[in-house]
Order: structure tokens, then sequence, then C-alpha cells
């Protein structure tokens, strides 16, 4: 069979040299190719970057998965296609009712000189040179339209500015608490929130000094409800030493180490209490990213046999069942080094090797005007160092929290004014002001609050009830950090 084409057919664009061809013997059906598969897209550069476009065979869908900054709509609307590479063929677009584009009652073909409108998913047919060929001869679309496929082209644009971090409200509106009264005013002094099995637990005690807790999922962010009566766990615990490991949670009350599966039910450890502890660091989980770190355990502080003014750093194996070093060899802690209300968070340096780092209140009085706060960090939890720098330091936080949040530390207290910011947690800045407070949360100050962050890279303050408001829980995320997220889903 012989056919001779005309140059254009019904005003179809054919591929040119925008449009790539890559003639092979692809599915030859007489002499002509039934492949109507496109291979590549790409689009001019937006602020002068060029972004990658996966293209999914399957489900017939081109797009971008690094989407573009918040704004480029005004870039999209008119942008040209820089790469459309095809077999062969023609590409067609096809109207909102999924028909073939006819204007002036001539079929649309893609032109790829003029600049095109991506504000809105582009729907394309790709007809293979046997399907052309077809069509030609008048034969119905029902018998070549096996030969041809369809796509959507989607350019995904951020809708939120990737580093500003959002704090649940609708646009327009001013942050609000995601939740108040969560406790029915319950957790009102000092605190300790948790995770454990995706359940945030907050600890706290009454007035009578018994200890109380209240729970959710942390998918379910509005669903607190009290834990009912904490058994085992003596009212004289160190809230502040509850801290996860291995699915259990572990504190300290005295000096001795207790331990539960569910948050509810506590007992004494039965083979760490060889030494009297004085509190609990932060738990080294096992290391992801490297396996050249093996540090898996949870790091402490105990109070030495002989003398009772000197304590040691110790550190347990990593299924928490027995300490790495006798009671009398562990390093002596330093007098600088936090005692209490410490916050710790786990990170991965550059090389992926796992480490600490955290902050807390010390008991020894600095002599400078403006007084740091000495941020220490370990990648053994035996030897801890001061990352104190004389020229850009963390100021003195009351009830500090810190994080490793989206490849940077956060240090933040219960003025809840200000985020400082850190990269190697030695030099540290005040964030800028997209990563804020709000007005409201910023008028708790003094509040006793504690915080955690999820594995959906939600960051939780809660706060107890108080002269300055209920008990309140607030949550946040910076914005590219939700976008992974949403991918997934």
């Amino acid at each position: 069979m012989r056919i001779k084409f005309l140059s254009v057919i019904v005003s179809l664009l054919f591929v040119s040299f925008a449009i790539s061809s890559c003639l092979n013997d692809n599915n030859q059906v007489g002499e002509y190719s039934t492949d109507a598969t496109i291979h590549a897209f790409a689009l001019d550069t937006v602020h002068g970057k060029s972004y990658q476009f996966t293209i999914d065979q399957l489900k017939g869908e081109i797009y971008n998965l690094d989407s573009l900054p918040m704004g480029s709509d005004t870039i999209i609307d008119k942008i040209l296609i820089k790469t459309l590479t095809t077999v062969s063929g023609a590409v067609i677009l096809i109207n909102k009712e999924g028909k073939d584009s006819i204007k002036d009652n001539v079929t649309q073909g893609l032109n790829t000189t003029d600049s095109v409108d991506f504000r809105e998913p582009l729907k394309v047919k790709v007809m293979s040179m046997e399907a052309m060929n077809l069509m030609y001869q008048g034969i119905s679309e029902d018998t070549y339209k096996k030969y041809t496929r369809r796509y959507t082209i989607e350019v995904r644009v951020h809708k939120q500015d990737p580093d500003s971090l959002n704090w649940g409200q609708a646009k327009g509106q001013q942050p609000a608490p995601l939740m108040k009264g969560f406790s029915g005013g319950a957790i009102s002094g000092p605190q300790k929130a948790v995770i454990l099995n995706k359940t945030i637990f907050v600890f706290s005690k009454t007035t009578a000094s018994q200890v109380i807790a209240y729970k959710t999922l942390t998918d379910n962010p509005r669903g607190w409800t009290s834990t009912g009566t904490i058994n085992g766990l003596p009212a004289s615990v160190d809230l502040s030493s509850i801290l996860n490991f291995k699915d259990q949670l572990y504190a300290v009350a005295e000096g001795i180490m207790y331990y539960s599966t569910d948050g509810t039910n506590w007992q004494k450890h039965t083979t760490l209490n060889d030494r009297k502890i004085a509190s609990l660091l932060v738990g080294f989980p096992e290391n992801q990213g490297n396996n050249l770190n093996k540090t898996i355990g949870i790091a402490a502080v105990s109070v030495d046999a002989t003398d009772a003014k000197i304590h040691r750093f110790c550190f347990t194996n990593e299924n928490a069942t027995s300490w790495t070093e006798t009671s009398d060899l562990g390093e002596i802690v330093a007098d600088s080094f936090p005692r209490t209300n410490i916050s710790a968070t786990i990170f991965s340096n550059n090389t992926g090797v796992q480490g600490a780092m955290l902050m807390g209140t010390t008991t020894n009085e600095r002599t400078e005007a403006v007084k740091p706060i000495l941020p220490w960090g370990s990648y053994n939890g035996l030897s801890w160092a001061d990352l104190y720098t004389q020229n850009a330091f963390c100021p003195i936080l009351t009830l500090p929290s810190i994080i490793h949040y989206g490849k940077e530390f956060y240090a933040f207290g219960n003025e809840f004014d200000t985020f400082y910011t850190s990269v190697a947690g030695i030099a540290w800045y005040k964030a800028n002001k997209k990563f804020y407070f709000p007005t409201e949360l910023t008028a708790r100050k003094g509040s006793e609050y504690s915080m955690v962050v999820d594995s959906n890279n939600f960051i939780w303050i809660i706060c107890s009830k108080g002269l300055t408001g209920t008990d309140d829980v607030w949550r946040c995320r910076l914005n590219k950090l939700g976008f992974k997220e949403a991918l997934t889903k």
C-alpha cells in the first residue's frame, strides 16, 4: 500500500523540530508505525530553572514531581513546550467534553511553536502514523482508535509558600488553637508530651500531686480523652524525664527507673536500677541513614555511688536491658550541663551519622550580660560536648524546646515570640518571619507547655491551663514538609 501524505492533514501539526521523531521498527502494520506514546516532555525554564516531568504510560499522565514555585501561574499561562518526543504521528488537543478540539471545522493540533496555557491540565491525543493513515482513508475512528493514546499534561504549582509555617488557618484568617480546653482544665501545671505508637500522651500532676494523663491519636487531633488512673508511677516522678524508646515509655522517680508499654500501667525496671538515675536524656533509635553508626539505646545521667555530688553519663544496650558501662566508669557530667527541663532531638549529619542534641536548664550562673543557652551534642550518648559560640549564640530560653526539623535545628521557649534556627547547632539566628508564632500564642507567654513532632512533621505545642489562657493545643507544619505527604496520598 502506497499512500502519498499531504504536508498538512486536517490542519494537524506533524511532529517537527519541537516534537521530535524517533522512527524505528516498532509495531509496524503495513508501512506505518502504530506507536503513539510520548517519550519525553519538557517546558521552557521557569525562573531560570528547568523542571523534570514524569510520564506515567499506564495512567496516561505527564506531570512534574517538583512543583513550580508559588506564583508561577503568571508564567505558565504562556509558556513554550521545549520538548515533546513521539515516535511519529501528530498530537491533537482534546476539549473538555473529551473530544477532538475543533475550530472553524478544523481539528486543532498542539502547536509547539506558540506559547501554551498550562494553568489547567491539558488533554491531548497522540495519533500514530498508522492511525493517521487510516483516518486519511476515511476509515472509522473505532478501527484506528487502538493506534492512538491519550495523555493529561499537568503542570503542578505550589499553592502555598513552601518556607512558611502553617498553623492550620484558612486563607485570610488568623491562626487559632487547634483545640481549646482539650483536658477540660485538668492539665494546669508542668507537663510532658510524648508520642507512643502514634498516640500523643500529655502527663501532668494534679494539685494533690496525682499523676494524670490525656491522650489522642496523631491523626485525630481533637479526640482527647483521659487515660484514666495511672498505675505504678509514683507522684514524685520527674515529668521531664519521660521519653520514648523502642515503643516503650521510660521515666525516673527518686532515682529509680520505670517503664510502660501503654502509657497507663508502669512498673520498676528489673535490670536498669543497679544505680541511681538522675535524669534521662534521649533515646537513640535504630539509625536508618548510616550503618556505620550503631548507637542504639537510652542516654542518661546517673549518680556516682561513692559521691552523690558527682554525676556520670551512662548508656543502655540496644534493648534497654542493661547499661554499657559500670556505674563508676561513665564520663563525669560538667557543671554547665543541663539538669532539668531537658529537651532533646535526634538528627543525622551530612554523612548520615546519627547524633543527638539537647538543651535544658542549668544550675550554675553565667556571667554574660546576655546569657546564652548551651546546646549539647553527642554521637554515642556517653560523651557530650557543648556547642557554645561567642558570636552567634541562642539566648537563654525558659522551658526550652529543640527540634531537628527540615534539615535545620530550631529552638524556642515559653516566651512564644521567636524561633531560633541553626544549621549545625553552633551558630544560631532568629528564624525568618515566615517561621513565626501566632499573636494569640505569644499572648500565652510564661505558660507551662510541652512539645512533640509527629511522623507527619506536625509540631504540636500543648499549653496548660493558667492565668494566660485555657489548656490549648496548637499545631503547625512547614508547608514544604507537607507537600511530600500530599503527593504520596
